[in-house]
């Protein structure tokens, strides 16, 4: 099947202004600074062994209806706790795992609307063809042969509590770092150099500039690149060379047309981020789209996989580590009045943390029940704030926890279950060769308590070193999360 098969044949009927499911899955992780933060996060050495991997099938995610999450602060009124303590288990007992594929998108038409010259899309407006449709990626951005490995999208780990919206492709200390390149012709809209400079991870001492581009292949289809050394020649004779902290864009006439294939900047550091991002597409697995309007390009995220040429994803499938679909990952979960997908601490209002007590943590308000990035069967447990674990706890998790047993699923534990209670793990590496595959290492780290609220309300508390059978009630130190 052709890349323009894959991408429309789950898609159905586009009608204007009205949604159509569409189908997609889950997605792959990798070390990498967070898109929101200019410093690059070094990579973690992890642990390798070997266990089984546990399953828990995922069901379909309806199509969620945008409830505005309360502006109250009060405490919601709670059901009678009916649920029992979740039962232990090992993951050599449980079975084998099954991936189910999620309806994730909805298609609507574009809205960004051709204005002559210039489009108002969602980086504002641009200069663009209106004219252009359905676009084909038909050059990599980086040469398969020049890195180790593509990390896919809904990856978490550290600051990126939630799932990533970008995948990483990783090289070695080995290998010669090259030129990235534009997957299709398009046109340069905005580039910000960091305030800080990157290094590989090898070499400290090893300077590159830090910088971010974004591309608009049409007036709704866009590829931004984050990481990326050193600007093409082509690109430096526009823009001049960027001081730290210095912002550029197309405005004013200044336009920078790229040719499919063409040169945007060498790779930096040890890895990049790269991401798709489709104006005609609104993830359905965000409940409040409107929590993430200060990343407006995230609900638009979509499968970089599904808008390749057959023989690019078939390159790039020997570098990916996870083999369901949708290959390139998965970022959207929540499904209304259960536990799955992402949550924000009450209080800090939305993705941005705004009106939280930390802002320079802007992640410590997030947690997200979701799925593995690469083995989607694989429940995870990821939370912002300091629950009292360490790097010493769990070598490679970063904040993100397996749960004994696998289950039950979040997606299926809603109101009329009270209280919950996942046995949270330590991870560690499937297989020796494997960098993103992880399983449960068994070691109970603690409790986490659970309770669904209402519809956009849970109710959580962590208790460390305690066993499901060890843990009561809620105490006072309980924290209320929001849609």
């Amino acid at each position: 099947m052709n890349g323009f098969a894959r991408r429309f044949a789950p898609i159905g009927l586009v009608v204007t202004l009205s949604v159509v499911t569409a189908c997609t899955a889950t997605a792959l992780e990798l070390p990498s600074a967070p898109t929101a933060t200019p410093s690059p996060v070094t990579e973690m050495t992890a642990e390798v062994d070997s266990t089984a991997a546990v399953s828990t099938p995922i069901p379909a995610l309806p199509k969620p209806v945008a409830t505005p999450t309360p502006t109250s602060t009060t405490t919601p009124a709670e059901v009678v706790s009916t649920a029992t303590p979740m039962q232990g288990g090992t993951p050599s007992q449980l079975p084998t795992p099954t991936v189910v594929i999620l309806p994730t998108e909805v298609r609507v038409e574009t809205t960004a609307v051709s204005g002559g010259p210039t489009s108002n899309s969602m980086f504002g407006p641009i200069a663009c063809d209106s004219s252009l449709d359905d676009i084909l990626l038909t050059h990599h951005i980086y040469e398969p042969e020049m890195f180790d490995n593509l990390v896919p999208m809904g990856r978490m780990w550290d600051s990126h509590v939630t799932p990533t919206d970008h995948m990483y492709l990783q090289v070695s200390e080995q290998r010669e770092r090259g030129l990235v390149k534009t997957p299709a012709a398009g046109t340069v809209i905005r580039i910000e150099r960091f305030q800080n400079d990157q290094s590989p991870f090898w070499d400290q001492s090893e300077k590159e500039p830090d910088i971010r581009v974004i591309i608009a292949h049409s007036c709704t289809l866009f590829s931004i690149y984050i990481h990326l050394g050193e600007l093409s020649p082509k690109i430096l004779e526009v823009t001049g060379d960027l001081a730290p902290g210095e912002r550029w864009s197309s405005s004013g006439g200044r336009e920078i047309r790229l040719s499919a294939g063409e040169a945007v900047a060498r790779f930096g550091g040890s890895s990049i981020d790269y991401s798709l991002h489709d104006e005609t597409v609104i993830l359905a697995g965000f409940q409040v789209p409107a929590h993430y309007d200060g990343e407006p390009w995230k609900v638009h995220t979509v499968d970089p996989f599904d808008y390749m040429s057959e023989e690019l994803a078939a390159d790039l499938r020997t570098k990916n580590e996870r083999t369901v679909e949708p290959l390139g990952g998965q970022i959207a979960y929540d499904v209304p009045g259960t536990l799955a997908g992402n949550w924000f601490m009450d209080g800090t209002i939305d993705y941005g943390g705004g009106g939280g007590t930390d802002t320079q943590r802007y992640w410590n308000g997030h947690l997200s029940i979701a799925y593995d990035h690469v083995d989607p069967s694989q429940i995870r447990v990821s939370i912002g704030r300091d629950v009292g674990l360490t790097h010493d706890d769990c070598r490679v998790c970063g904040g993100v926890y397996a749960v004994n047993g696998n289950g039950p699923d979040p997606a299926t534990v809603t109101v009329a279950d009270g209280i919950v209670r996942y046995e949270l793990t330590g991870r560690h590496h499937a297989s020796p060769d494997s960098r993103e595959r992880t399983v449960s290492d068994g070691n109970v780290l603690g409790t986490f308590l659970l309770r669904v609220l209402d519809g956009t309300s849970i109710r959580t508390e962590f208790a460390k070193g305690a066993l499901a059978s060890e843990t009561g009630e809620f105490s006072s130190g309980a924290v209320i999360y929001r849609r």
